[in-house]
């Protein structure tokens, strides 16, 4: 048996309507009464642009104080004076044998000061240390810490 299109459309068409016909119209009220016994599902929140947001404004407002921060800090550290302490060795000989003496110096930066209420400086206290070693004839070795010399350095800073 062979069915052509036409004839197979309207045997289709008679079926769904004899199954599906009494159901039309049955959906709306159902519907309905489901939407009058269930409550409503809350509204989605809108979602707020990132510009809006004060945890975005608190953030870059850290990281710009952060970045000025760095770039002060890099400034000041660029420009800070530079100390350089190198020991200074003499070798000597006496009659009793070589004599060494090495002399250092230890730098420590004591903050900045206002000279006559409008000028800054930077005080620097330098300590010089001296060390004398002999050599003594048994073949020991004697040495002499000398006393500590302190000095106050002011340097200027250059203003503008």
């Amino acid at each position: 048996m062979k069915l052509d299109d036409d004839k197979l459309d309207a045997l289709l068409r008679g079926h769904m309507k004899r199954k599906l016909g009494p159901m039309i119209g049955a959906a709306a009220p159902a519907f309905t009464k489901f939407a009058l016994t269930h409550p409503a599902a809350p509204a989605v929140e809108p979602i707020t642009p990132l510009w809006a947001r004060p945890s975005v404004w608190v953030t870059c407002a850290a990281t710009l104080a952060t970045g000025v921060l760095l770039a002060v800090g890099w400034a000041y550290y660029v420009d800070s004076p530079r100390i350089e302490d190198s020991p200074q060795v003499v070798a000597q000989s006496s009659p009793e044998g070589p004599v060494t003496k090495v002399q250092w110096w230890e730098s420590f930066d004591g903050g900045t000061v206002m000279l006559d209420n409008h000028t800054p400086a930077r005080v620097i206290r330098r300590v010089q240390f001296e060390e004398t070693r002999k050599t003594l004839p048994d073949g020991s070795i004697s040495t002499e810490l000398g006393t500590p010399q302190q000095d106050v350095i002011l340097v200027d800073f250059p203003t503008q």
